[in-house]
């Protein structure tokens, strides 16, 4: 059972602020956007976003829990729009949103929740539907959770088993993921809830049911089980023979009888990628070579091997052959090293040869995008393709304002600290190297477990932001309290004032209660570095 549309969009769906149903039934798979049947009472709407949006009735009543809820509120909106249609044809009244489950952390699956929350005015209890939960740490996100729904004989597996390979370590930057681990809680699953299910669904991609007595469902876990216990292994054993990551990335051999199952290709994470995750969880970046240990900085080392090869002209002659006899690999590795030599010397920037690298690169990184399989590698190509020609494109920030309000007051002000820019504190010693700037936080509707606010002492101590939880004092004015300054605010309005300062505003405090020295504030805002959103990649 593979097409199960019940309502389709068309893409162009996706931007217009009416939602007409186009059809019912028949449908290719996933190429369709809309709102798709999974069991009785389980819904999904995929296509919308990047993540899937899934709908489950609490049996007996109008009420639906949503789980995961899109990277944004606007494809959250025309989602759960899509849903009630369907939902008042069925029913002859709109839905009730009783609650909103996450299966992990990543944005594609808690961004949109504003909107639901919105739509959520009844929101309450679940009574009435039966979920029995799966805590899988150190999986596919730091913390992830897997739901059997009893009612329904149905099991989400979050993002722990979809249709395709997953990443131990994603290429856009993460903490290495456990593959062992990871197999581990897959055969859990099977054990805890293989037998009383007939049908797994992921926040990704399409269900697989059972059929007739086929287990497809306990097969399915099963191979994902052990592709990535193999994979782990394998990189092991051959670690432990002394091969490089590169080594074992180019020479393991994958199992025969599982290599070409769709559901364990790497359309996304990928074999190579993973087995270098798995040797950099357990020995780190370093291949044991003194060579790699104190590598030039790109540009450095680019110009030096460029001089080395016979100049600018010569290495491009060189590069062209190796794009003509189809060595892809190595063409990107030399015309690399003459961009960035070219690029960094002013005058042969706009030079002859450095416009032609560029021109090369480009083609062969396309070239390399359209011949692979991969979809986050063929992305990274084709965007390295488009920075040579176009330049470098600032990245939009899809994440609303509010999202601050679930992060802790530790995690909150860690997200000042990563923005102070040690080397203008530098310039400044006698302020801020070898003295302390504190300030007091007093956050008045943060309950503690003794029913007062919460306090949170933030310090600026060689050039570094740091903190630590501060016992509530409930109004000034105050003594005997070793900070700068204290301020008195609400949640809302702590949240306000970091959400303004990370992005470079330097809000003030003057509408704020305070006590102490105004300055201390300022002297820490006036250390934010705003991150470039168009940073370069392939070229200095």
């Amino acid at each position: 059972m593979t097409s199960n549309l019940l309502l389709g969009v068309s893409c162009e769906h996706l931007n217009i602020p009416t939602s007409p149903r186009t059809q019912r039934g028949n449908s290719s798979g996933m190429l369709k956007p809309g709102l798709y049947f999974v069991t009785n009472g389980i819904y999904q709407i995929r296509g919308f976003d990047l993540a899937n949006m899934t709908i489950v009735q609490i049996p007996k009543s109008n009420g639906v829990i949503i789980i995961d809820c899109l990277t944004s509120i606007e494809t959250a909106r025309k989602a759960f729009e899509l849903y009630q249609e369907e939902h008042r044809d069925r029913n002859g009244q709109d839905p009730e949103i009783k609650s909103l489950l996450y299966t992990h952390c990543h944005v594609d699956h808690f961004g949109g929740a504003q909107e639901i929350s919105d739509i959520a005015t009844k929101a309450g209890g679940i009574e009435g539907l039966q979920i029995i939960y799966q805590l899988t740490l150190g999986t596919e996100a730091p913390a992830e959770v897997n739901f059997l729904f009893p009612d329904y004989n149905a099991l989400c597996m979050a993002e722990n088993a979809t249709h395709t390979l997953r990443n131990i370590q994603t290429l856009r930057g993460a903490p290495v993921r456990d593959a062992r681990l990871w197999s581990r809680y897959l055969d859990e699953s099977i054990a805890l809830f293989g037998e009383k299910s007939d049908v797994v669904f992921s926040t990704h991609h399409w269900p697989t049911w059972n059929q007739d007595d086929e287990k497809l469902l306990v097969k399915f876990l099963s191979e994902q089980r052990d592709y990535y216990a193999y994979l782990h292994n394998e990189t092991l054993r051959q670690l432990n023979d002394g091969k490089t990551p590169v080594e074992i990335a180019e020479e393991i051999q994958m199992l025969p009888n599982l290599k070409e199952r769709t559901n364990l290709r790497d359309y996304y994470g990928s074999i190579s990628h993973n087995v270098k995750a798995v040797h950099d969880r357990y020995i780190g970046l370093f291949d044991g070579n003194p060579a790699s240990l104190w590598p030039l900085k790109p540009v450095d080392e680019s110009t030096e091997f460029v001089k080395c090869m016979g100049g600018n002209e010569a290495v491009l002659e060189k590069a062209q052959e190796y794009r003509a006899n189809k060595n892809l690999h190595f063409a990107a590795t030399v015309l690399n090293k003459l961009v960035f030599a070219t690029q960094s010397n002013p005058d042969e920037k706009d030079g002859e040869v450095a416009r032609m690298a560029k021109e090369e690169l480009a083609a062969v990184y396309t070239e390399l995008g359209y011949s692979s399989e991969n979809g986050t590698w063929r992305k990274i190509y084709l965007t390295a393709a488009f920075e040579l020609e176009n330049g470098a494109q600032a990245v939009t920030n899809v994440m609303a304002p509010q999202s601050l309000i679930a992060l802790s007051l530790d995690e909150l002000f860690d997200t000042i600290a990563v923005r102070i820019d040690g080397y203008e504190a530098f310039k400044q010693p006698e302020k801020y190297l070898g003295n302390e700037i504190t300030i007091n936080f007093m956050v008045t509707d943060l309950e503690q477990p003794k029913g007062v606010g919460a306090g949170w002492h933030l310090r600026l101590s060689n050039a570094a932001l740091t903190g630590r939880v501060a016992p509530y004092v409930a109004s000034p004015p105050v003594e005997n309290i070793a900070a700068t300054l204290t301020v008195w605010l609400n949640h809302k309005e702590l949240v306000e004032l970091v959400g303004a300062t990370v992005i470079g505003k330097s809000p003030s405090l003057d509408q704020l209660t305070t006590s102490g020295d105004l300055d201390a504030w300022d002297s820490i805002t006036s250390l934010i570095a705003v991150p470039n959103p168009a940073l370069n990649i392939v070229t200095p």
